[in-house]
């Protein structure tokens, strides 16, 4: 029986690209993609590891046959130690209940409803970009599409204005996605409960987004009216059984 080998970089060429792959995984990636084609494939100690890069490769893994693939993964394993098993990083039977309950906040006229909120701040953000542009000043794009992002999901999804509490959020989920990446990153990290200087950043960060979602949650519970935003309707969602 024939046996198909997926072209790559040796172990040893690999080792030479360990700096490039920490620092900018996506120029490793694109480099891959050049020099072996669509499919490539090295390994990580023993683990094997397959890159498909084409577009129609991708739509069979994520589309076509998406029961077939697991999302047990480096990356979104690392992902869920700030979500949780939720929506993006669940699988199988479990994701698939999450995602019936789901199921009424992603009808179409609740997500048209949200090009009310996301357009006005979309609006006020390059209005703001416009008149920094004048005074020369620099812009920290990560940052600034975060603050939008939560001021869109505020809104859209707690019906609150979170832009006094946004430089704080914005720090906090920032610091959250680099500690993700860097373990994406780095085969050998600390455990979390180690206290690195990193991992101390990662759980006062984590602290801070907890917090603010759990008295925004018992706020709406207090009221005793859970509203008809997104969070009124997971707050009413109910298994079938």
């Amino acid at each position: 029986m024939a046996t198909t080998i997926i072209p790559g970089p040796s172990d040893q060429e690999l080792l030479g690209k360990i700096g490039k792959i920490q620092s900018n995984a996506l120029d490793f990636l694109l480099d891959l993609s050049h020099t072996y084609g669509p499919v490539a494939g090295f390994k990580v100690f023993r683990t094997p590891v397959i890159v498909f890069s084409h577009p129609d490769a991708v739509k069979h893994i994520l589309q076509d046959e998406n029961k077939r693939y697991s999302k047990d993964t480096i990356q979104y394993n690392a992902l869920s130690t700030i979500t949780g098993r939720g929506l993006l990083t669940n699988d199988g039977a479990s994701w698939l209940r999450q995602r019936r309950l789901a199921q009424p906040a992603f009808a179409r006229p609740r997500t048209h409803a949200i090009d009310g909120i996301v357009v006005p701040a979309t609006q006020r953000m390059l209005q703001r970009w416009e008149a920094l542009s004048q005074t020369g000043a620099l812009l920290d794009v990560d940052a600034e599409m975060m603050r939008l992002t939560l001021e869109v999901v505020g809104k859209a999804l707690f019906s609150i204005d979170l832009s006094e509490e946004a430089g704080e959020l914005t720090r906090a989920v920032l610091t959250t996605l680099d500690h993700i990446v860097h373990r994406a990153r780095n085969v050998i990290v600390p455990p979390l409960w180690f206290p690195t200087p990193r991992n101390l950043r990662f759980r006062r960060a984590m602290t801070i987004l907890d917090t603010a979602v759990a008295r925004i949650i018992q706020s709406r519970k207090q009221t005793g009216q859970l509203g008809d935003d997104l969070l009124g309707m997971f707050l009413q969602a109910r298994d079938e059984e």
